[in-house]
C-alpha cells in the first residue's frame, strides 16, 4: 500500500527474513525528469497555443460581426434592437438548394439580377384574406396556403402564402416553363417537334400511361410535355427534367427566379412531399406567362394548349363559370392537394389563384375547400 510522508513516496513490501512476514518500508527511487521530456511538453504546448490563436483569429471576425456585435455591442448601445438568433443555427434558411450531400440539401444565395418578374401589388383585395380565414377555420383538420392576384387592380389576397408546402405534381408547372426557355435560348437547335428516345431509366410508376407503354421508343417532345400536364405522367415528366438536367437545374432555376420558398428535393413521384413550394411561388410562376422577356410567342401558345386541357371539373374550376377559361395544373398526394391556375373571366377579368391544402392522410375535406376557396375568390373579385 502506497502512501507519502514527509512529500517523500514509499511502500510496504513483505519482509521474507522473519518468520512472522512484518511488512517494512522501503523508500522508491526518485524519477528524473529528462530534457527531453521537457523539450516535447513545451512543444505540445506551443502548437496546442498556436493552433487556438489561428482558429480565434480565422473566426472571429464573423463571430464578431454576426454574433458578438448585433448580440451584444449593439444591445448594450440600443436595447431596443432585437435580432434574430435562428440565423446562428441554420444561416442558410433563406437560401435554396443548388446541389446534396450525404442526402442533406447544399443551399446558396439567389442572384440579386432574378430572371423573373416578381409581383409586386398595390393594395389588398377588399375582404378576401378575411373570407378566406373563415373558411379555413371551417376545416380545423386542414393547413390553406392560399395566394391570389388580381390583374385588373393589381391587388391580391394571400393567407400563408409564402409558407412552403408538398406540391406534388404542381412543380410540373416551373418544370414546363424552364423547358420552353431551354427551347428559347437554344436559337433553333431544338425544337418542340423534335422526338426524343423514352429510356428505361426515366420510368417511374404513379400517375400515367407511358410506364406501360414500353421503352425505347420514340416520341415528340409537344406529345411528352402534353402528357406531363394534362395526363400528370411522371414517366413524360421524368424526360422532360432529365432534359433541362434534373432536379438541381430547376433548383438553381427557383435561385435565378428568385423563388426563395421553392426546392426540389426528388424525382417523380414525390409520394413523401419532399418537393415543396409556397402558393405566392407558384403564383409568381404563373404571372410571368405572360412576361415577353421569359417566354416566346410560341412557348406561351404550347403552355395555353397543355394548360387549358386538363380533364377536369373540380376544385378551382368548380368554383368558377363553365366558359371561364383556366389554366392550371393540379397536384395529390397522401399528404396535400394542390390547384393553381390563371383564370379568365368572360368579362376580360383575369387574375391568379394558387391553393395547398396541407391534409392529414387523403383527406377528402380538402377537394372541398378549394371548391369553396375558388367560388369565394371569384365572387370576390367579380362583384
Amino acid at each position: 500500500m502506497a502512501y507519502s510522508l514527509k512529500y517523500k513516496k514509499y511502500i510496504e513490501t513483505p519482509d521474507y527474513t522473519r518468520n512472522t512476514n512484518p511488512l517494512r518500508v522501503v523508500e522508491m527511487p526518485k524519477r528524473k525528469k529528462t530534457a527531453s521530456k521537457k523539450r516535447g511538453s513545451f512543444l505540445r504546448k506551443f502548437i496546442q497555443i498556436s493552433f487556438l490563436t489561428s482558429i480565434f483569429y480565422m473566426t472571429f471576425p464573423s463571430n464578431y460581426e454576426n454574433f458578438i456585435r448585433p448580440n451584444l455591442v449593439s444591445r448594450i448601445q440600443n436595447r431596443s434592437i432585437h435580432y434574430d438568433t435562428s440565423i446562428l443555427v441554420e444561416p442558410t434558411a433563406n437560401y435554396l438548394s443548388n446541389a446534396s450531400m450525404f442526402g442533406k440539401n447544399l443551399r446558396t444565395v439567389s442572384p440579386k439580377n432574378k430572371e423573373m418578374l416578381s409581383i409586386i401589388p398595390v393594395g389588398e383585395i377588399q375582404g378576401l384574406e378575411g373570407k378566406l380565414a373563415q373558411l379555413s377555420s371551417k376545416y380545423p383538420n386542414l393547413e390553406a396556403h392560399v395566394y391570389v392576384y388580381d390583374f385588373e387592380s393589381a391587388a391580391k389576397a394571400s393567407f400563408n402564402g409564402e409558407k412552403p408546402a408538398p406540391v406534388a405534381s404542381a412543380v410540373k408547372i416551373p418544370i414546363l416553363f424552364e423547358f420552353f426557355r431551354k427551347i428559347d435560348k437554344s436559337n433553333g437547335a431544338l425544337s418542340i417537334n423534335q422526338n426524343v428516345l423514352f429510356e428505361e431509366y426515366q420510368k417511374t410508376s404513379g400517375s400515367g400511361h407511358m410506364q406501360y407503354n414500353g421503352t425505347n421508343r420514340e416520341y415528340s417532345f409537344d406529345r411528352i410535355a402534353e402528357l406531363m400536364i394534362t395526363q400528370s405522367d411522371n414517366s413524360a415528366t421524368n424526360i422532360i427534367l432529365d432534359y433541362i438536367g434534373g432536379k438541381e437545374a430547376l433548383n438553381s432555376a427557383f435561385r435565378r427566379w428568385g423563388l426563395n420558398n421553392s426546392i426540389m428535393g426528388n424525382w417523380l413521384p414525390d409520394l413523401n412531399g419532399t418537393n415543396q413550394m409556397s402558393a405566392k411561388d407558384l403564383a409568381t410562376v404563373l404571372y410571368n406567362y405572360d412576361n415577353p422577356k421569359f417566354l416566346s410567342t410560341s412557348s406561351r401558345e404550347y403552355i395555353r394548349k397543355y394548360m387549358s386541357n386538363l380533364p377536369t371539373h373540380k376544385l378551382i374550376r368548380a368554383g368558377i363559370p363553365e366558359n371561364a377559361l383556366l389554366l392550371h395544373k393540379t397536384g395529390d398526394i397522401k399528404s396535400s392537394l394542390i390547384d393553381a391556375g390563371i383564370i379568365y373571366l368572360p368579362n376580360g377579368h383575369k387574375y391568379i389563384l394558387s391553393v395547398i391544402v396541407k391534409r392529414p392522410s387523403n383527406d377528402p375535406g380538402a377537394r372541398n375547400l378549394i371548391e369553396d376557396i375558388s367560388k369565394t375568390v371569384y365572387e370576390t373579385i367579380n362583384r
